[in-house]
Order: structure tokens, then C-alpha cells, then sequence
């Protein structure tokens, strides 16, 4: 039998974190360990679970950190204990289909794959959201791929590292401290892997909640923008030569993608005057140009906004504050300080 080690980061979701908890622990199988870090909470957060350790001291291990960590830091807190076959990672305000676990544990014991990716449902306010394109397709149909021969599930998969399940064996690094840290982790993964089993079939209930970091996040600028581009680097100096010659165009599109996804953040933030927010736009396209090539050009970016309401809005919206006159700088590092003088004045 499988066994599952499942890492929880816990930061003032005290409204949550019962079903959250409750929609593991009741899964239908039971081979698993719940490793939940509580993050410095300044709700009730610990108390609950305090009372759940207590009430299930062989599941459930407790890490109360001393100082605020942020998501990064809890997880990498929480990989430091893993001892399971295989990891996966839960968000303190989301749930599993309790059937979630069995299925994996079928997979894993028909095809042994390095990693588990089952759909995510997004709801919010018990609306399913799928009808906005969110959903990413990567196979029609559940089935384990290579690959080293199925190279467009690197863009077409989501980066993140939630609704996954990863060999234990596979996981050697840890998440960078950074905003936005589960893009390099997940897609240097995605891309080492000899075998990926997708499962369509929901297992993972993502909330979106309107009071989280994530939701109330879209409508500030963040001073960490540059924090995208610090993921592609690293995933650039993760992977080896071969690997990235032999991803080349998936790892551009991806990299691209999640880049342009946080100049499309930036339309929608209301605490930066319409002056920098124009200009932040364009530096950050113009970086993007620099680094990537011609977004334009990328097969994905008409897929995107010919496939999905959501991002196709979103793309619009940036493209509205983009002036060619801006995009003329050739020099990265003359880019990421014009940007960086912008960033200064909304740092807290």
C-alpha cells in the first residue's frame, strides 16, 4: 500500500481549516500522515489545530513556526519531515474529493509514476468557476504520458503544486523564497519527471475566497513583481543544458505565460496611479520581449484567448496600456531598475 504524506500550511484560515482537515482525514483511504504547519496565526487557527493533534496524535504532526514564514517556508518546513512514498500539498481553505487518496493509490499501484495530477474544480462561494476557462486541459482522457515525448503539458498543466502528487524520490530541492514560489518548483518538476499520470477526474476543491492573500493580492501591486522573472532564472540554473534545449519552446511559453499573467495582476490593482501602473505595464512587457522573445508570436497566447473568457479578458486589458514607444530597451538590468524605482514607492 501507498503511503502519503500530505503538507499543510496554516496562516489565519481559521474559517476553513476544519473542512479542510475533516476532508483528509475522512478520505477512504487511510494510509496517510498529515503534516500541518502552522504559520504564525493570529487567529484561532493553532488552537483548532492543537485540538486536532491532539484528538489524532498518530496522523497529524503539528509544527507551530515562532515567526511568520510565508507559504514557501511552511512548506519547505513540512518537506523536511516527509518519510511518505508520496507528497502532495493542500491549502488551508481548500478540500480533497474523499475518494481523492484511493484513486491516486490505484494509479500508483498500476503505473508507478513519478507524478499524480488530478483536476481541480475552482469554486467560489459554492459557484463553479470552470465555466470561465480556468481549467487547464492538458489530455482528454485519464492516461500516463511521457514526457520526454508529450513536452506541451509544461505550459498547458498548471504550475502550481497543489491537486499533485509527487515521488517522494524525485523531490531534491526545496520551494525558493520568493513570490509566487510554487511556479519554479512546479514546473522543474513537471519537466524532470519520467511519467506523469493525469487523472480527469476532480479530486482537489480549490475556495476562492474573497478575504484570502491570493484574492486580495489582485487588487494591489505587488513590489515583488520582479519575483516572476527570479522564477524563470531559477528555473533556467535548474535544469540542465539538455533538458532546457530539449523543452526550449515549452519552457519559453511557460515562462512567458506566467510572467505576462502578473503584468495582467497589475490592471487590476488600485493602490498605484495611472502613470506608473502604464508604465510598470510596459517595462514589464518590454522585460518579458527581452527575455523571452515576442510574446505575440507564441501559439499559446492565441489558444488562450480563443479558449477562455477568463484570460482572454485579462490579456485584453493589459494590451490596452501597452504603447510600442515604451517597448524599446534592449538592456535587461537598465529595465529591472525602472522598475525596481516604481516598486520603492509601494513598498510598506
Amino acid at each position: 500500500m501507498v503511503r502519503f504524506d500530505v503538507i499543510i500550511p496554516v496562516h489565519n484560515s481559521s474559517a476553513y481549516l476544519k473542512k479542510c482537515l475533516n476532508s483528509v482525514l475522512n478520505q477512504s483511504y487511510k494510509n496517510f500522515r498529515i503534516i500541518v504547519i502552522d504559520d504564525k496565526s493570529t487567529d484561532n487557527s493553532v488552537e483548532i489545530l492543537r485540538k486536532y493533534k491532539e484528538k489524532f496524535p498518530e496522523i497529524i504532526t503539528l509544527i507551530e513556526s515562532k515567526v511568520n514564514v510565508k507559504a514557501a517556508g511552511a512548506r519547505n518546513l513540512g518537506l523536511d519531515l516527509i518519510e511518505a512514498d508520496y507528497i502532495t500539498f493542500l491549502d488551508s481553505d481548500d478540500t480533497l474529493d474523499l475518494n481523492f487518496f484511493e484513486k491516486v493509490n490505484n494509479i500508483i499501484e498500476s503505473y508507478n509514476p513519478d507524478i499524480v495530477v488530478g483536476d481541480i474544480c475552482f469554486n467560489c462561494g459554492g459557484v463553479n468557476l470552470d465555466f470561465l476557462g480556468m481549467k487547464r486541459n492538458v489530455t482528454e482522457n485519464s492516461t500516463l504520458i511521457k514526457p520526454s515525448e508529450f513536452k506541451k503539458h509544461i505550459y498547458t498543466d498548471r504550475p502550481g503544486v497543489t491537486g499533485k502528487f509527487f515521488k517522494k524520490d524525485l523531490i531534491k530541492t526545496r520551494f525558493p523564497n520568493i513570490k509566487w514560489e510554487d511556479y519554479p518548483f512546479g514546473v522543474t518538476y513537471l519537466t524532470q519527471a519520467n511519467s506523469i499520470f493525469y487523472l480527469k477526474e476532480i479530486g482537489y476543491h480549490y475556495t476562492i475566497n474573497p478575504f484570502s492573500t491570493t484574492v486580495t493580492d489582485i487588487f494591489k501591486f505587488p513590489p515583488r513583481v520582479l519575483d516572476i522573472f527570479t522564477g524563470s532564472d531559477i528555473i533556467d540554473s535548474t535544469l540542465n543544458d539538455s533538458t532546457k534545449d530539449h523543452y526550449k519552446d515549452e519552457l519559453r511559453t511557460v515562462k512567458t505565460i506566467n510572467c505576462l499573467q502578473r503584468v495582467r495582476d497589475l490592471c487590476f490593482a488600485r493602490n498605484i496611479s495611472k502613470k506608473d501602473k502604464f508604465l510598470m505595464a510596459n517595462y514589464l512587457v518590454n522585460l518579458i520581449n527581452v527575455k523571452e522573445g515576442n510574446y505575440q508570436e507564441l501559439d499559446y497566447y492565441h489558444y488562450q484567448k480563443n479558449s477562455s473568457l477568463f484570460y482572454r479578458f485579462r490579456i485584453e486589458t493589459v494590451e490596452k496600456l501597452i504603447d510600442k514607444n515604451f517597448q524599446i530597451e534592449t538592456d535587461e538590468q537598465v529595465l529591472k531598475e525602472k522598475i525596481k524605482t516604481i516598486t520603492k514607492k509601494y513598498e510598506k
